[in-house]
């Protein structure tokens, strides 16, 4: 069983590390595609049973859509991946299915937010963004003016003061899991977090971004505010730190989804 991570132009973190060594060990040959340099896309080496895209950085989007044009079989689904990707297309998918997402606006300059301060905080985040980079919480005019403008466009959403941790919910197929985190996370415990049980509400709620975006493999960011639930971010692919045996979680999900991809076991 052949199989590719598509990755950004630098190592891996410590869970995909530790999954590919586990995909490795169960017998299945992996290579980790490190997008960087040139890439031929009239070339793409397709004989694979199954490609996952790991990072949805730009350049690594990129490679992903050639692949998916080329028909080559994807985890996650591009299309979702795509969306994940671009806050105003996830934002808009979930609301329309009726998920507690903030109002969200769509902006090419933080400028255009200042009427909403109006109603209080705001946060600022860059569309493509990802791993909260860029990500400001404006309170005044005076901090408006200093977001930066090269991140645009942005999605400007109201502010919910979050209530205790912030909630990150992680699934891989079947298995939903929630940690507790500080956000900022800046030390190494406090991105690992601590574990929350998943009640029902919160296990609705997961499933439903998945229902609504197509996938099974995701990771959501859920905060707490006035006694609700509030998603705030969808990964196509997150970090699944703090996740217990994630590694062999992701490659049972991964070898699954190459199987029914039609490659021999």
């Amino acid at each position: 069983m052949r199989i590719a991570v598509v990755h950004a132009d630098r190592p891996p973190g410590s869970v995909t590390a530790a999954t590919v060594d586990e995909l490795r060990r169960r017998g299945a040959e992996v290579d980790v595609w490190r997008i960087g340099g040139l890439v031929d896309l009239g070339e793409l080496p397709l004989t694979r049973d199954l490609f996952v895209l790991k990072h949805s950085y730009q350049a690594a989007l990129s490679v992903g859509a050639a692949l998916h044009a080329a028909g080559a079989p994807l985890l996650n689904p591009f299309p979702a991946v795509a969306a994940c990707r671009d806050k105003a297309v996830a934002c808009s998918v979930l609301a329309r299915a009726g998920l507690p997402v903030p109002r969200t606006l769509f902006v090419t300059e933080a400028a255009a937010a200042a009427p909403l301060l109006a109603n209080g905080p705001v946060v600022i985040k860059p569309n493509t963004g990802s791993k909260g980079m860029g990500v400001v919480v404006v309170r005044s005019l005076a901090e408006l003016a200093e977001v930066d403008a090269a991140r645009g466009p942005f999605v400007v959403q109201q502010f919910h003061a979050p209530e205790g941790l912030d909630r990150k919910l992680y699934r891989i197929g079947d298995h939903i899991h929630c940690v507790g985190r500080r956000w900022p996370a800046t030390a190494a415990e406090d991105k690992q977090g601590v574990p929350i049980e998943v009640d029902a509400t919160l296990r609705t709620l997961v499933t439903g971004v998945g229902e609504a975006l197509g996938l099974d493999l995701y990771g959501v960011d859920v905060v707490v505010s006035g006694g609700r639930y509030h998603v705030v971010d969808v990964s196509a692919f997150p970090g699944f730190k703090g996740v217990p045996h994630a590694d062999a979680l992701l490659a049972d999900r991964i070898l699954r989804a190459a199987r029914s991809s039609g490659a021999a076991v």
